[in-house]
């Protein structure tokens, strides 16, 4: 048997990314840019959560401090393109940080939490309004060491989503277009990968072998 935590600790730090409901997207993309900020010193990463989890956004991407939260117990990260000139694929990023020892729920095994995220107390705990039936998970598969999910959420259509651990903190990452732009889900998918490459490189996190989410 698992000595991972039970599904329901997984909620706390899955919902923490949905800090807007529809309608207010748009007002999100602009305070992105308007507060976007190139991380400084040659990692080109920030520290969250106690400098213990450091975060450096794909080229072209910049975190927006004002619109992010940290504290020593969790964090989340929002995430635009630099300027409207940046030669990028306008997109939201939101990366979600949980407490210490958050990511042991990741013991489990992909299957496990494929199973979880594709039942309806899953989708609850990824929907913005906790019902089921907001949510739909089209696909799931391990990629990076990350569950990696194809999502369809009533409100803003078609995403990607990854759940992976780094030094033992529970971390979510999605990607999603601005209300005002359009991201295909192939351009979400890609900006993912990407998102999780640099997330492990700026805290020197090596891919586990594939069988569960490496934390």
């Amino acid at each position: 048997m698992s000595d991972a935590p039970p599904f329901s600790a997984f909620p706390a730090v899955l919902t923490c990314p949905w800090p807007w409901r529809k309608g207010a997207a748009a007002i999100l993309g602009l305070a992105l840019l308007a507060g976007c900020v190139a991380p400084k010193g040659g990692s080109g990463a920030m520290g969250f959560v106690g400098d213990d989890i450091r975060v450096s956004p794909p080229a072209g991407y910049c975190v927006n401090q004002a619109a992010s939260s940290d504290s020593q117990t969790g964090a989340v990260i929002l995430i635009g393109e630099c300027s409207r000139k940046a030669d990028v694929v306008p997109a939201v990023i939101s990366i979600t940080v949980g407490d210490e020892g958050s990511a042991e729920i990741l013991k489990s095994g992909a299957k496990a939490l494929s199973d979880y995220f594709t039942s309806p107390a899953g989708r609850a705990a990824l929907a913005r309004d906790g019902d089921p039936g907001s949510v739909a998970v089209r696909e799931t598969a391990l990629s990076g060491g990350a569950l990696v999910m194809r999502m369809f959420d009533r409100q803003v259509g078609e995403y990607w989503r990854a759940v992976l651990g780094l030094r033992g903190r529970l971390v979510s990452v999605s990607v999603m277009a601005p209300e005002t732009s359009s991201l295909s889900p192939e351009q979400s998918r890609a900006l993912l990968g990407q998102t999780i490459t640099a997330i492990r490189a700026a805290n020197g996190s090596a891919v586990k072998a594939a069988g569960g989410a490496a934390p």
